[in-house]
């Protein structure tokens, strides 16, 4: 019993510690970001030409942004902030606006991916057979194929996650059947009772001489581990890196955080979609009600897909691995029950200029027929996007999201509201999950396809973040998670036009304010 306080009370001062560190640096960014104002408002009174020269300064600036090939939301809330506060939103632009910032890092992973993409299988017979048999849907396989560089297969099996706990147990009995390897790779861990029973069959599986990696995101798991965790694992002999580790210099990639969630045992099962291995997401605490969450188990060549997405993030942020090719299977088991289910399990990453998860969801809105249902924690989407959200309705689809009833983050549930007014005056159908909080990311379209996800729709998902998902193209699939999406509309209550008039001025307004940073939240 002592020892269970002990732990207990050891992870709360751990977490203390990681939001005290968090507010720490933020205040020395904000504080070199205040130094940098300080001197060249210096200069300006010291040196008349630099008063001078300032607003042309801004000028040439703002419109070098509007000139760019970007996002228009990225560029009015740049733009705006120039004109507002020249000094303060140029300097700001310079430090984080600007996407050569990033180009070293980038550099970087694009030649990890290169490489660890090359062993993925060639899908031009499957995208072939996929064409004769679903013409409607050939575009979205075509463009994953060839310019994410995710291939299309025909030989693989995907059960669906209805629950975060569900999934979590047959992650532990997968592996405790490990014989080469595990790779873990996720936003956030938390090292208590519900990773203990995962880590329990890692540590014992490191001792049999099973390779054991994880990689986790510094930012998102910074008020669970610390570096014990990773000395710690590497007593045991599991190897752990780090993502992004939070520094207190400024640097653009810090906006930039790993979002994805994988797992993969022996290179023959993965797993993919939205939840972390964190206590809300097994219910072992409610804070914000029912926590929902889904994901898929893959067994089969597609698992490739996931070590080599794995493999590239772990070249990136340390040593490159020196015999990729051990981690890829030379010949997968065959499934022959399998018939006509064709899966592509795709990356996406903020360093090149292809959105892919973005991407993916807007060929299916600009496909779908009959209906389209999305699933999202949080609503902040792009001009662009919802324009495509309401063409589809005005082509008839019945096109429904379903956000939380219970926010986890109250300044994003405010601008995810103010989204939702938006969409709902113009005919979409939005619900609200009422028994909790809903964090699975997925969208389901006319049957046929699905997907299941780590992508939010929002500007950090959708443009900050490192993601994974996964298309399946399954009329039996898309039935299971159909049902999923019934039960969930059952759970959810249809915002309506009356519920929007509740609205007050002042909050109306907070909502608009918040909405111009959108592209940053």
């Amino acid at each position: 019993m002592k020892k269970e306080k002990y732990k207990g009370l050891l992870q709360r001062i751990n977490t203390k510690l990681g939001i005290l560190k968090c507010v720490i640096y933020a205040l020395l960014l904000i504080a070199q970001v205040w130094y940098i104002v300080l001197t060249v408002l210096r200069l300006q009174t010291r040196s008349p030409w630099v008063l001078t020269i300032t607003p042309y300064v801004a000028v040439a600036v703002s419109l070098y942004i509007y000139s760019r090939q970007s996002n228009s939301s990225f560029r009015i809330m740049w733009i705006l902030l120039i004109s507002a506060f020249p000094i303060l939103g140029v300097c700001l632009y310079l430090l984080a606006g600007r996407q050569s910032a990033t180009k070293r890092i980038g550099e970087r992973f694009n030649e990890s991916e290169e490489k660890n993409l090359e062993y993925l299988p060639e899908d031009r017979a499957a995208l072939e057979k996929f064409q004769a048999e679903n013409k409607d849907h050939y575009g979205q396989a075509y463009y994953l194929s060839h310019y994410a560089r995710a291939p299309l297969y025909d030989d693989s099996r995907v059960i669906y996650i209805n629950d975060a706990l569900l999934g979590y147990k047959q992650q532990v009995e997968d592996a405790g059947n490990a014989k080469r390897f595990i790779f873990l790779e996720y936003l956030q861990i938390e090292n208590d009772e519900c990773f203990a029973e995962l880590k329990s069959v890692l540590i014992q599986k490191a001792s049999e001489g099973v390779c054991i990696r994880i990689i986790y995101d510094d930012i998102g798991s910074i008020a669970f581990l610390n570096k014990r965790f990773m000395l710690d694992m590497k007593k045991y002999g599991i190897e752990c890196r780090v993502f992004n580790p939070l520094a207190p210099v400024f640097k653009v990639f810090m906006n930039n955080r790993d979002h994805r969630k994988i797992m993969v045992v022996d290179g023959n099962i993965g797993y993919s979609g939205g939840y972390n291995i964190t206590r809300e997401y097994f219910h072992l605490t409610e804070p914000f009600g029912h926590w929902k969450d889904t994901a898929v188990r893959i067994t089969g060549e597609a698992v490739d897909s996931l070590t080599a997405f794995f493999l590239s993030m772990w070249d990136t942020i340390g040593a490159e691995e020196v015999n990729p090719s051990w981690f890829f299977l030379p010949v997968h088991s065959k499934d022959s029950s399998i018939q006509n289910m064709y899966i592509q399990p795709y990356a996406d990453d903020p360093l090149d200029d292809e959105r892919v998860g973005f991407e993916v969801y807007m060929n299916i809105l600009r496909g779908a027929k009959e209906y389209v249902y999305f699933s999202t924690p949080y609503l902040v989407i792009t001009d662009e996007f919802k324009e495509e959200l309401v063409s589809a309705k005005k082509r008839g689809v019945d096109v429904r999201i379903i956000i939380p009833g219970i926010p986890d983050k109250r300044l994003i549930y405010h601008v995810t509201r103010s989204y939702a007014r938006e969409l709902v005056l113009a005919g979409v159908s939005v619900y609200r999950y009422n028994i909790g909080f809903n964090h699975a990311k997925m969208c389901l379209c006319d049957d046929f396809v699905t997907v299941v996800s780590s992508v939010n729709l929002d500007y950090r998902s959708l443009y900050h973040h490192f993601e994974n998902g996964t298309v399946i193209y399954d009329g039996m699939f898309a039935k299971t998670v159909s049902d999923d999406f019934d039960d969930m509309f059952s759970a959810s209550s249809n915002i309506t036009k009356d519920d929007l008039r509740k609205t007050g001025l002042m909050e109306s307004a907070l909502e608009a304010f918040w909405r111009l940073f959108a592209p940053l939240l």
